[in-house]
This record gives C-alpha cells, sequence and structure tokens, in this order.
C-alpha cells in the first residue's frame, strides 16, 4: 500500500510525501528494489542528488538489471559534477536498454563535460535519430558537440533547428549545465 501511495505522491510532484511513503515501503520489506528505486527518484526530484544516488545504488544491488536505476544514479553524479563517475553507469544504462533516446543522450553530455565531443557525438547522434519527436534539447547538445569539433555549421544547423522548436532552448539548457 506505501509503495503504491509513493508512486501516485510521486506523479503528483509531492516528492516530500512521495519519500515518507517509500521510506515506510522499506522499512517493510528492504528487499524490494522497486521501493529503494522510489526513494531514489523522490530524492532527486528534492534536488538531494547524494542520498538519491545512494537510493538508487541499493536498487542496482538489488536488481542490477534495472536500467532506470543506473541511469537514475548517472544523472545524479552528473548533477553532482562527477561526470567521470558517471560514465559507468550510463553505459550500464544503455548496455539493458540501447535504444533510450535520454540515456545516449546522457551518456553523450557528460562526454563532452569531460572534454571528449569526438566519444560524445555518435551517442548524441543516435539519441536525436531514436527520438520520437524532435527534441530541443537533444539538438542543442548536438550543436555544442559540433562546435567543440570545430564544425560551425552543422553546430548552427543544429542549434537553429533546436530553436525552432522551443525559443527559450539556448537559454534554459545554458543555465541547466552550468551546475
Amino acid at each position: 500500500a506505501q509503495f503504491g501511495k509513493g508512486e501516485g505522491l510521486f506523479g503528483l510532484g509531492q516528492f516530500e510525501k512521495a519519500l515518507a511513503s517509500f521510506e515506510k515501503a522499506i522499512v517493510i520489506n528492504r528487499q524490494a528494489p522497486e521501493y529503494w528505486f522510489g526513494k531514489g527518484e523522490s530524492l532527486r526530484g528534492l534536488g538531494q542528488f547524494s542520498k538519491a544516488a545512494d537510493g538508487y545504488g541499493e536498487a542496482i544491488g538489488l536488481d542490477a538489471n534495472n536500467a532506470a536505476a543506473w541511469f537514475g544514479r548517472g544523472e545524479c553524479l552528473r548533477n553532482l559534477g562527477r561526470h567521470d563517475e558517471a560514465v559507468p553507469d550510463f553505459e550500464k544504462a544503455i548496455k539493458l536498454e540501447p535504444k533510450n533516446a535520454a540515456f545516449l543522450d546522457s551518456l553523450g553530455w557528460v562526454l563532452y563535460k569531460l572534454n571528449q565531443p569526438a566519444e560524445a557525438l555518435p551517442y548524441v547522434l543516435k539519441s536525436v535519430a531514436l527520438s520520437k519527436e524532435p527534441d530541443a534539447t537533444l539538438l542543442d547538445h548536438l550543436g555544442d558537440i559540433y562546435q567543440a569539433l570545430q564544425q560551425p555549421e552543422k553546430a548552427r544547423d543544429a542549434g537553429h533547428n533546436s530553436f525552432k522548436i522551443h525559443p527559450y532552448t539556448q537559454l534554459a539548457t545554458e543555465l541547466s549545465h552550468r551546475r
């Protein structure tokens, strides 16, 4: 009951209440990876990335095939500026779900942040190709990578396409990537 309540509260964006429900569920059954995953998701929603990474880690320890937990922990590490530590988590998530555009983009983005734009490019290109609809953030990432690779025409095209989808993407992604 607590798990379902936590899921519902999480879906409503009530992260603190969801966290409390997942923690109650964990007391009942510490061996349920989905409870730890819910705790990680709630903590990430609250911006508590270090604690969230620990919750995802518990979920991974109970179910190493949980791609979303690997991705969630990678996202937390990325948000903490620990890009090099995020790489293996994103790689594991991609191994489990090779056609997940978000997973591919996140790996590409941390490689870019690690000054490895040539290594980042194939991941972001694949994420753009797999995205069901054009995604402004993916295209913005692609533009940044092309710029780092000194391919200004491709960077301009990607940026233009990103702006067409969402005119404020450039500012929003610049603000989110300052972390």
